[in-house]
């Protein structure tokens, strides 16, 4: 297994490389799609609490349609998360495979309590990577930061246990992961949780810190992993056997910090939001000023190559206040590389 769980993988794609340094137009090498605005559980740090969790539901016959033009038009991968969880939309599970079968990479992002056997069988063939999101290693905790139902964990325990065992048996090739944003009521228990996802057959943990978006009232001190060192250091030492730990200490240090002057990134990344809108960024859902066009109205295509996309896009080049973004933004290291190709040092030659 050679997760690279870090950074950017722009550099395997230099065909859209190249056309980005000459300005020509290339259809995005990646999307988030957010099937649902709606959520069965409320985590203390969610990105988006100050949307309500009062979203729409991407509609069924326009879901399925993108799914299949994506990749029609030689988009790479898709990511189904946002702004809710995933599997609240019932056409979620079709969309995957319908994804897949039309030449896209997917990939899902869930809280793992919708699922059952039935379900997992009939998507993890389809799926390149499974991510789970898990802010606790015990139903206490679990219930106080996330959930609210310490029958939840019970749920997601056996969840994990029917993914991991079905992996095995079929032998298939989907990696299985979780996602461990670090707080001061359950950074004691990252051992803990990363022993049972081992236990579980899953193959990864990231630890990061927690999203605060500006729009929110959640806050997290900024040295979760200086006050926990130990504990996330007990967790990383469980790395081996098929199982790994990553501590994303890049996230970590980079709070609040970017060495680039303008957002690069937003022609290889792209974000469709649960009303149909295609975003700039997951930073900026159901925002107009930040939206391209509705797949309710008019094909992926179509909205790709119009001139919204382009004037949006060059106006954010242009003018974005960085104030206005997440401190950590999902095109936080690929605007770091572009930053750097655009604006390089003096004698490259002298490599």
């Amino acid at each position: 297994m050679a997760l690279q769980l870090n950074g950017h993988k722009l550099l395997h794609h230099v065909d859209e490389l190249v056309k980005w340094k000459r300005g020509e137009d290339f259809f995005p090498i990646h999307l988030d799609i957010s099937p649902i605005g709606k959520c069965n559980h409320r985590c203390a740090h969610c990105y988006v609490e100050y949307l309500g969790h009062r979203g729409p539901k991407l509609e069924r016959e326009a879901f399925l349609r993108l799914a299949a033009d994506i990749g029609r038009c030689g988009v790479k991968s898709a990511f189904i998360a946002g702004t809710g969880e995933p599997f609240l939309n019932e056409a979620t599970v079709d969309a995957i495979r319908i994804g897949r079968e039309n030449g896209t990479d997917m990939a899902v992002s869930t809280n793992g309590v919708l699922l059952d056997e039935d379900k997992l069988n009939g998507i993890l063939p389809y799926l390149t990577w499974m991510r789970f999101s898990i802010l606790g290693g015990s139903a206490p905790t679990y219930a106080k930061l996330q959930s609210g139902r310490e029958a939840d964990w019970d749920k997601l325990v056996q969840v994990l246990s029917w993914a991991g065992g079905i992996k095995a048996r079929r032998g298939l090739d989907v990696t299985l992961g979780a996602v461990f944003c670090v707080m001061p009521e359950n950074g004691h228990e990252v051992a803990l949780l990363a022993r049972r996802l081992k236990d579980s057959g899953i193959d990864y943990m990231v630890v990061k810190p927690a999203s605060q978006n500006e729009r929110n009232t959640f806050r997290v001190p900024l040295d979760m992993h200086e006050r926990f060192r130990d504990q996330i250091a007990e967790a990383e030492a469980l790395s081996g056997d098929g199982f790994h730990v990553e501590v994303r200490m890049d996230q970590f240090n980079q709070m609040l910090k970017r060495t680039y002057k303008k957002c690069l990134g937003l022609p290889f990344i792209t974000m469709i939001g649960e009303d149909g809108g295609i975003y700039t960024c997951n930073g900026h859902w159901g925002n107009p000023d930040f939206c391209y066009g509705n797949i309710h109205e008019q094909s992926f295509e179509e909205i790709w190559n119009g001139p919204r996309r382009r004037e949006v896009q060059r106006r954010i080049e242009a003018h974005l206040d960085f104030d206005t973004c997440e401190p950590i933004c999902r095109q936080n290291s690929i605007n770091q590389f572009l930053w750097g190709l655009r604006s390089p040092p003096d004698h490259i030659n002298f490599i």
